[in-house]
């Protein structure tokens, strides 16, 4: 899930552990969520390679021991603002579109299906 909100990009220790990406970093960070709660990572990892489309970015990753309640087929990976920026994101909330650049590459993406079929 895109989070322009994110200043963070995270995913659960579930997620982690079972794409086995190797160790992970120690980190002091103190997450708060929107809930107002505070979460204590277990872990930071860089340059996970996330697939949007046809572009392979690589991305930093804190990694928080959460509740795997989640629905099949969804994962709940939030890529924040530091994700939104490697992929020189740009939205327009008038037509609908967002999309993603690399190098010469841009991907377009309708954001009123991703709505209606998450």
């Amino acid at each position: 899930m895109l989070d322009l909100g994110a200043s963070i990009n995270f995913m659960p220790l579930s997620i982690f552990n079972s794409l086995s990406l190797g160790p992970l970093q120690p980190t002091g960070v103190v997450i708060q969520l929107a809930n107002k709660s505070v979460a204590h990572p277990t872990g930071f990892i860089e340059d996970v390679l996330v697939w949007v489309g046809e572009l392979i970015f690589p991305t930093d990753f804190y990694v928080l021991d959460m509740e795997d309640r989640f629905s099949h087929g969804s994962v709940p990976i939030i890529l924040g603002r530091p994700f939104l920026k490697i992929a020189r994101t740009k939205i327009d909330v008038y037509a609908g579109t967002l999309s993603m650049e690399f190098g010469d590459i841009v991907v377009h993406f309708n954001i009123l299906d991703a709505i209606v079929d998450p």
